[in-house]
Order: structure tokens, then C-alpha cells, then sequence
């Protein structure tokens, strides 16, 4: 028996890892897609001619190609690897543990696709589009300042991005979880909703540019996230109650 689970353990690993090259290998062969898919979204910020990023070392076109098909391939590992983790032990679990497991990686997807879309169609374009309004192209200007985006500074600035709002996504699973197995929802709201609200702004503020107006935007839409989940919640308590 022990022999088995090392054999499966062992099988999904090298899977796993086999599977990593392959998507970094297709990654790589399509890099330049990708790289078209990343900066899209921003080119129509640009008041120039033509849209171009500039390097500035003989090998930042091909350290920007590794790292992206690196990025994205793990990115995709991700669910493949929660995958195996999860069948691999699903043997061993009582069903309320398997369900517990599933529902987390379940919110976990949801919650990561949800801040993908939100980063790519809502985020990045609104800040580059308020950091770009100081740039001044009129040539009546005393002053004229002008952007030339380094394509190595924008793929560490997307990087970061994405990391924060891929964290942010993942406390509100959290929090979905912890709402979902305390016993008394409606007392533990009360008392915690001051201090997740103030969480809110917190990182509202820290992830949008410093415009107050886009910061209590995104704050709101976080309180409405938060309270839907709850609304939900509390009506899967009080419906398996009187099942």
C-alpha cells in the first residue's frame, strides 16, 4: 500500500513538472503574442504616433520573453498542481474535509479570475491612463514632458500589480471561509464589520493611484463584494435550517 502512494506521489510530481515545460516551451514559441496581449490595453493611452517601448540593454527583449513565458507557465501550474493535490488526497478525506477542500479551491479560482479581469480591463488601464494625464505634449507649453515606457520597468510594474491584486482576491476567500464556518454569522459581522471596512480603504488606497475619487470607488466595490457574500451566506444558513 505505502509502495502505491509513493508510486502516485511520485507519478504526479514528474507530471506536474513535465507539464511545466511543455506550457513554458509552447509559452516561449508564442511570446510574442503574449507580449502583444499584455501592453494591448494600453495603447490607445498614448497621445503618440506610434506606440513603442524602449530598451536600454542588448538583452531586455529576451530576459522580458523568458519572464513572461516563466510568469504565465506558472500561473498555470498553479491549478494543475492544486489538481493533483487535491485527488491525490481525496482518498484519505472524510466527505466533509473533501467538500471543505473543494469549496476553498473553488473560491480560490473564482476569486483569481475575478481580480485578473478586474486588474486587465479596469485597474491598470484607469492607472496609466491618471499618470499619463500629467504628460504634456502640446508644444505651446513651457514645459513639455515626455513618456518612454521601458519595457523592463513595465513588465515589473504589471508583475507587481498583479501580485497585489492576486493577495486581495485570496483574503476575500478567506474571509468567505471564515464566514462559512462560524457558527454565529450575524454577531461575528457586527462586530467585525468596522474593521473590515477600514481594511477596505487601507488597501483601496494603497493599490490606486492617489485620487480620492478612485480610491472610494474601489472601496465600494469592495464593501459590495463583501456584503453580497454575506447576504449569500446567510441565506444558505437559514435555508439548510429549515431543510
Amino acid at each position: 500500500m505505502l509502495y502505491r502512494y509513493i508510486l502516485e506521489f511520485k507519478s504526479r510530481i514528474l507530471l506536474i513538472i513535465v507539464s511545466w515545460i511543455v506550457t513554458f516551451l509552447i509559452c516561449y514559441n508564442c511570446k510574442e503574442i503574449l507580449l502583444f496581449l499584455l501592453i494591448k490595453l494600453n495603447i490607445k493611452l498614448y497621445c503618440l504616433k506610434s506606440f513603442y517601448f524602449i530598451s536600454t540593454n542588448l538583452t531586455d527583449v529576451f530576459s522580458i520573453y523568458i519572464q513572461l513565458s516563466y510568469f504565465i507557465t506558472n500561473q498555470l501550474s498553479i491549478f494543475l498542481f492544486f489538481y493533483h493535490f487535491l485527488v491525490f488526497i481525496s482518498p484519505g478525506l472524510f466527505k466533509s474535509e473533501y467538500k471543505a477542500i473543494k469549496l476553498t479551491l473553488f473560491l480560490s479560482t473564482l476569486f483569481f479570475f475575478l481580480s485578473f479581469c478586474i486588474l486587465n480591463k479596469v485597474l491598470l488601464p484607469y492607472i496609466w491612463s491618471f499618470f499619463l494625464s500629467f504628460q504634456n505634449n502640446q508644444s505651446t507649453q513651457s514645459i513639455n514632458i515626455f513618456f518612454e515606457a521601458q519595457i523592463t520597468e513595465y513588465f515589473k510594474f504589471y508583475i507587481y500589480i498583479h501580485y497585489i491584486t492576486f493577495i486581495i482576491s485570496q483574503s476575500f476567500v478567506l474571509i468567505v471561509l471564515i464566514l462559512n464556518f462560524i457558527e454565529n454569522k450575524i454577531n461575528f459581522v457586527s462586530k467585525t464589520r468596522k474593521v473590515i471596512y477600514s481594511s477596505f480603504l487601507i488597501i483601496a488606497t494603497v493599490i490606486t493611484p492617489p485620487d480620492i475619487l478612485s480610491q472610494i470607488c474601489i472601496c465600494l466595490c469592495f464593501i459590495l463584494v463583501y456584503e453580497f457574500f454575506i447576504i449569500i451566506i446567510i441565506l444558505k444558513t437559514v435555508i439548510n435550517g429549515y431543510v
